[in-house]
């Protein structure tokens, strides 16, 4: 990050920063059993590394609804639809 963007990001988001202040575990899911294990854990914030366009939707609906914070890079969403 650049000088003072650190600050910017934390006006822009501060439900981010109060969550990671809260809690400092962020659950990383690999596969649909730990989405659903993440959605039922005291964790607030969830990094979704696997989906793909036909399913990202429901993934994010259901963090959505269980008021989870999520996270998903869009390179890697992106290469599964250049290499599907």
């Amino acid at each position: 990050m650049r000088p003072g963007e650190q600050s910017r990001v934390e006006e822009l988001y501060p439900k981010w920063r109060a969550a990671m202040e809260e809690r400092h575990i962020i659950a990383s899911v690999r596969n649909p059993a730990a989405l659903e294990a993440a959605a039922k854990a005291p964790t607030l914030v969830v990094y979704l590394l696997f989906g793909n366009p036909l399913n990202i939707c429901d993934m994010l609906g259901l963090m959505r609804d269980r008021g989870k914070l999520y996270a998903r890079r869009l390179r890697f969403l992106a290469s599964n639809v250049l290499y599907a």
